[in-house]
């Protein structure tokens, strides 16, 4: 599931449950569809996601470097240990940053 809301310039996508094969593809296609909407600056709240694999990383990673590309930035916030650790693992901190909370992490706040 994704929610999506607008605080400032900034875009927040809440995800729940599983980014893994079967979800990944779509959420995927919705962080694209906003940033070819005009939206470059995204916070990914990962609070509800329970699990996250590699197809969940190589959907960051895309998003990160379109981000880059058009001169904006996308923050994953809110980990489970499990991603957290799956981001770390993968090298995916070096490519996105990665916090603890929403408000903390928007450098427009």
């Amino acid at each position: 599931m994704v929610e999506i809301a607008l605080d400032g310039n900034w875009v927040v996508l809440r995800l729940a449950g599983d980014i893994d094969m079967a979800s990944a593809t779509a959420i995927g296609e919705c962080l694209k569809d906003l940033q070819d909407a005009g939206y470059h600056s995204m916070r990914v709240d990962l609070a509800r996601v329970a699990f996250m694999d590699s197809q969940g990383v190589n959907m960051l990673v895309a998003a990160s470097k379109r981000a880059d590309r058009a001169g904006g930035t996308i923050v994953a916030v809110n980990p489970n240990r499990q991603v957290r650790k799956l981001i770390g693992m993968t090298g995916l901190d070096r490519l996105l940053r990665v916090g603890g909370g929403a408000k903390n992490d928007n450098p427009a706040a």
